[in-house]
């Protein structure tokens, strides 16, 4: 079976160092601590917390950054997860808002607004595209100059940690924003993120300054100690994180991202997506079809969710040869 549907960005959690990984459960070596360490060290932060999934990392992030009177802007394409979240958020705090802007300039934003929080995720799933992060960053930082309002910038980036960026540090890093630093000055930026995607491993993650995650720690219920994350992940992620830092697997991911685009442009297949991405959006109709084709002849590619037209989603890591991309390009053809 070609399969063409997970998230394992990078190819990691099928590499052959990671399937053939063994420890020692009663080895003295604190595994955790040296996966914390390790995921504070790929972003270049103090420090890192884990939880059991990037709902919970996501939960604990806004718990932390949000106040009671915040006015909060939710970007139209926002996850459905962060709305959940946010409906947890209103529970603890009071008077805050929740708005929607109608466009990309804030302009709609009350004149007595106390504190402005911009909430977003990184990457567009269901359309493979990296949201204007860097111009909502903009409009923030000119409404703090302008209106001496205070702002904040708070990100979801499941899918743009360990794949955008220099560094693969996700969407801020992509368009030069720091991140996940306490400094009054300006507009603080917060991300949390997924260990499950690029990465390979499981559950979710904040990195950032000591002071910051010690806040967090003691006080949100989602945290994970170590003996709440499995051994075997923290293990897995040790590795993990050595993996995800290889040019040669980064290089080849571009090279693979850019050859099966042409394929499809060859062969006049319609999709969309942007470049820098893992994925695609193809525009076949009758996706669920679609899908069941290509998995009668061995192929399984994904489908979007929480969309009202179902399409059909197409992952590419480095471990896929060009011969699988060919054949899953020459299938996609035969469907109309």
């Amino acid at each position: 079976m070609h399969s063409f549907r997970f998230s394992d960005y990078l190819a990691i959690r099928t590499d052959p160092e990671i399937l053939n990984l063994t420890y020692d459960s009663e080895s003295e070596i604190n595994y955790h601590r040296l996966f914390r360490g390790g995921i504070a060290s790929f972003f270049e932060m103090e420090r890192s917390l884990l939880f059991p999934d990037a709902y919970l990392a996501l939960v604990a992030m806004l718990r932390n950054q949000i106040h009671d009177g915040d006015v909060l802007c939710v970007v139209p394409q926002a996850y459905v997860a962060i709305h959940d979240a946010l409906e947890v958020i209103q529970r603890i705090r009071k008077n805050v808002q929740v708005r929607v802007p109608t466009t990309g300039t804030l302009s709609d934003i009350p004149v007595h607004t106390k504190r402005l929080v911009l909430i977003s995720n990184g990457i567009h799933v269901a359309e493979a595209r990296i949201l204007p992060i860097d111009r909502w960053y903009e409009r923030l930082c000119e409404i703090h100059q302008k209106r001496g309002i205070p702002c904040a910038f708070l990100l979801e980036d499941s899918h743009g940690v360990g794949v955008l960026g220099e560094h693969g540090r996700g969407t801020f890093e992509h368009f030069g924003i720091p991140a996940n630093s306490m400094q009054p000055s300006g507009v603080p930026c917060f991300f949390s993120g997924s260990l499950a995607k690029a990465f390979g491993t499981s559950g979710g993650f904040l990195a950032g300054e000591k002071k910051w995650l010690k806040t967090i720690r003691q006080c949100d219920p989602g945290c994970c100690r170590d003996s709440q994350y499995p051994m075997s992940s923290a293990v897995a992620g040790i590795h993990a994180l050595v993996l995800a830092l290889q040019p040669e697997r980064r290089a080849k991911l571009r090279e693979n991202v850019q050859f099966f685009r042409e394929l499809l442009t060859h062969r006049k297949i319609a999709f969309c997506g942007d470049a820098e991405l893992p994925f695609v959006i193809l525009e076949q109709r009758k996706a669920v079809e679609a899908s069941r084709y290509l998995e009668s002849k061995g192929i399984q590619v994904g489908l979007t969710h929480f969309t009202k037209h179902p399409r059909l989603r197409v992952v590419v890591t480095p471990a896929q040869t060009r011969e699988e991309m060919t054949f899953l390009a020459e299938e996609l053809a035969q469907i109309k």
